[in-house]
């Protein structure tokens, strides 16, 4: 191989390195900035996300606000029952959810008996309220 053609070799071997690393940079390149887009969509997404969550959590809140209000006037209706067995008894079943079963072994009384008490305790809420209601 002469030198004028050894020089035509090494300048072709030359073009031929600087095209792979123009396809190389190219390829960097197209990945960076799909990489890119991709983080554009996944931010895109989690704000859409987080202003729904924002929304979710405010109706929640509010919700609670609302429940805790009413648990306060449910409580302070059971506590104006005369007989402390009765308000126990609402208190068990409407304010703490425990089943009939637990509740007549709590107070030692067969379960007809305890819905007897139950339902007594409930017309005095019931009276208390009826002559609340006349006296607006």
């Amino acid at each position: 191989m002469n030198a004028e053609n050894l020089e035509t070799y090494k300048n072709a071997l030359n073009l031929l390195n600087n095209y792979d690393l123009n396809q190389t940079k190219r390829a960097v390149y197209l990945d960076i900035i799909g990489q890119i887009e991709q983080i554009r969509q996944l931010d895109f997404i989690n704000y859409a996300v987080n202003k729904k969550l924002t929304e979710h959590i405010k109706q929640i809140r509010g919700t609670i606000t609302q429940l805790t209000r009413q648990n306060r006037i449910i409580e302070t209706i059971i506590n104006r029952v005369e007989g402390d067995t009765e308000r126990g008894i609402i208190t068990d079943r409407i304010v703490n959810g425990m089943n009939w079963e637990a509740i007549a072994d709590k107070y030692a009384y067969c379960p007809h008996q305890t819905l007897r008490i139950y339902y007594k305790g409930l017309e005095d809420i019931e009276r208390r309220l009826k002559h609340r209601k006349g006296q607006a």
